[in-house]
Formats: C-alpha cells, sequence, structure tokens
C-alpha cells in the first residue's frame, strides 16, 4: 500500500515535470520566433512559398512542429530525460533562424560549453528545479545560435515593408 502511493506521487510529479517543461518550452519558442525573429521568419517563408503570413501565425505553426517532434523524441528515447526530448526542437530552431550575418562564433562556443557544463553538473539531479535549469540553458544554446544582429534585422523590417505594399 505504502509503495503504491509512492509510485502514483512520482508519476504525478514526473507528469507535472514534463507538463511544465512543455509551457516553457511553447513560451520560449513563440516569444523567440514571433518577436526576436519575426522578421526573418516572415521573409523566409515569403521567400520560399510567395505567401505574406504573420510572424505569430507562423511562430504557433512551427512551434506546434516542434513540439510533435519533441514529443516523438520522448516516446522513442523512453521518456527518461526530458530536456534530452527537447534537445533537437532547440537545435533547430536555433538552426532555422541562423544566419551568418549575425553569427558570432565565440558567443556560440561559450554557451555550448557552458550548456554541457550544466548537463555534466545537473546529470543526475531531478526534480523541477534541475529540468528548469537545462531547458534555460538550451534556451541560450538556441539564442546563442540564432541571428542577434540589429542591423540586418532592420533591413529586413524594411524588406517585409517593401513586400506589403507592392
Amino acid at each position: 500500500m505504502k509503495n503504491q502511493s509512492y509510485t502514483s506521487h512520482t508519476k504525478r510529479t514526473a507528469r507535472m515535470v514534463s507538463i511544465a517543461g512543455g509551457v516553457l518550452f511553447w513560451i520560449f519558442s513563440l516569444a523567440y520566433l514571433a518577436v526576436f525573429q519575426g522578421n526573418m521568419l516572415v521573409l523566409r517563408v515569403y521567400d520560399l512559398f510567395h505567401l505574406a503570413i504573420n510572424a505569430w501565425v507562423l511562430a504557433f505553426i512551427v512551434t506546434a512542429v516542434l513540439f510533435l517532434l519533441a514529443v516523438l523524441m520522448k516516446r522513442l528515447t523512453g521518456g527518461n530525460s526530458m530536456e534530452l526530448a527537447y534537445a533537437p526542437s532547440f537545435l533547430l530552431l536555433g538552426l532555422m533562424t541562423f544566419s551568418p550575418e549575425g553569427w558570432h562564433l565565440s558567443s556560440f562556443i561559450w554557451t555550448v560549453l557552458f550548456t554541457a557544463l550544466a548537463f555534466v553538473l545537473l546529470w543526475k539531479r531531478t526534480g523541477f528545479n534541475a529540468m528548469v535549469l537545462r531547458m534555460i540553458f538550451l534556451c541560450l544554446l538556441t539564442v546563442s545560435m540564432g541571428n542577434t544582429n540589429e542591423k540586418y534585422h532592420n533591413q529586413e523590417s524594411i524588406e517585409i515593408q517593401q513586400v506589403h505594399y507592392k
């Protein structure tokens, strides 16, 4: 009886941590794509498909696809490490917003080293705090991969205005 209560408690805690991780991924992904990389996302979709779509709609679609990838990875890995299941989604998110004009190798190297160190130090730790810290490091890695060049984003804003007002 006591053992069954412990098992149901750990399953409930694992489920809550999993839900919290999903919510963190959705919040970060939507904010990152729509607010910080919205211009780049809109221009790339317009270049590929000749569609003028709102950045928030695109961010929602991309986030949903990446979330499904994370769920699939979690199923394939047995659900042991939720953060590792989200790692390919964060990597694709960073690669999608990557641009050589705004990329700095030194910041990326430091972020990769910092993230690897965090995963090593937090590897055996479980619980909500360790999961949040690992997810934050994955977010930092994604941001360090993406284009953060302000001049480049301003040029893209001008191009978007030209596309919408042709």
